[in-house]
């Protein structure tokens, strides 16, 4: 009876009924600490009935997949949507408003190699932009992350023994497909992708696109990688060592392709010359060691016209190219033997 009146003084008119102080105490004994009311409270005028649309992971990929594979390249299409799918396998039949930002870490981390954590991060961040513009997420959970961290390694790069190695392989053992390979990318600066078909239909480079007269390479917008670029065609150069090896190529300018081969093939010859020679492969390491060697062999090029030359950003060949290779490292690449 004291205590009803101690209250009473205290609080006056009670407007809390025994009911509420259960719910009061069930609440208490779920988020431990009552102060936490407010933020509970914020979440739930978020996330609850009303705010959002809920959609499961799997509705929720598919809408983004419609709007979003139409805005890129094939290649980058076949990417997006393995990532996506392996995004759905870890969580079957959940709500997108449902996820926190724990478990999306928790999954990131799974992935043990930090590129290809990234690579998952990289795709996973657009479906959760465009969840919330609209509705089906009240708040990203990505926000509460930082962007998986890479290593900065050096690019690995051929010697110019391993090159001239590759060339004598490739006029003996695949002259017709090998050679005009080696001698675009480890010299002009094309890109696997721009050479070697992964779809059938899909658009390479032609005899027709090296403009013998000028001396220059074509890399047509529609077969260039894409990029930021207002424009992703760009003419690299070729020189001396570049004829003396296309020598009985000079002066092909029909429209056949350049690489006749689709990716599989290709593949299995590459990886054949590099077994016989004894050589470990490098990913795009004809390329990497083309950028890697010019920078070096001549210094006053400079960094902006490398990055056109090679269609990358300035940002990209500052960051990744820039080896710590001599002068005279560069002139080997390029002096190659007189047989070439």
């Amino acid at each position: 009876m004291r205590r009803r009146e101690l209250e009473r003084k205290e609080h006056g008119v009670v407007l809390v009924t025994s009911e509420d102080r259960q719910w009061l105490a069930f609440l208490k004994s779920q988020v431990g600490d009552l102060a936490v009311l407010p933020e509970v409270i914020s979440h739930w005028k978020a996330t609850g009935a009303g705010s959002v649309c809920p959609t499961t992971v799997e509705a929720a990929v598919a809408a983004f997949l419609d709007h979003q594979l139409p805005q890129v390249e094939r290649r980058t299409q076949s990417d997006i949507k393995s990532r996506l799918k392996a995004f759905c396998e870890a969580f079957p039949g959940r709500h997108m408003h449902g996820l926190h930002a724990g478990e999306v870490e928790k999954w990131l981390h799974t992935y043990r190699k930090p590129w290809t954590r990234r690579s998952m991060w990289k795709r996973v961040s657009p479906l959760f932009d465009y969840a919330l513009r609209n509705r089906m997420i009240a708040e990203n959970p990505l926000d509460m992350l930082e962007a998986p961290k890479t290593k900065r390694v050096g690019i690995r790069v051929y010697t110019p023994t391993q090159f001239v190695a590759m060339l004598e392989w490739a006029q003996r053992e695949s002259y017709h497909t090998m050679l005009p390979f080696l001698a675009l990318s480890g010299l002009c600066f094309v890109r696997t992708s721009e050479m070697v078909r992964l779809y059938q239909d899909e658009q390479v480079m032609l005899w027709s696109d090296i403009l013998w007269d000028r001396r220059l390479i074509h890399v047509r917008a529609e077969v260039a990688k894409e990029t930021r670029r207002e424009n992703d065609e760009r003419f690299p150069p070729f020189s001396e060592p570049f004829e003396r090896i296309m020598a009985t190529h000079a002066g092909r300018t029909n429209s056949e392709m350049i690489i006749p081969l689709l990716h599989g093939e290709f593949s299995k010859l590459w990886r054949k010359m590099h077994a016989e020679l004894g050589i470990k492969p490098i990913p795009n390491g004809m390329r990497k060691s083309c950028i890697s060697y010019t920078l070096a062999a001549r210094p006053e090029l400079g960094i902006v016209q490398a990055a056109k030359w090679a269609g990358s950003s300035e940002a990209t060949i500052k960051k990744f190219y820039l080896e710590r290779l001599t002068q005279e490292d560069g002139e080997k690449w390029f002096n190659l033997p007189i047989m070439f």
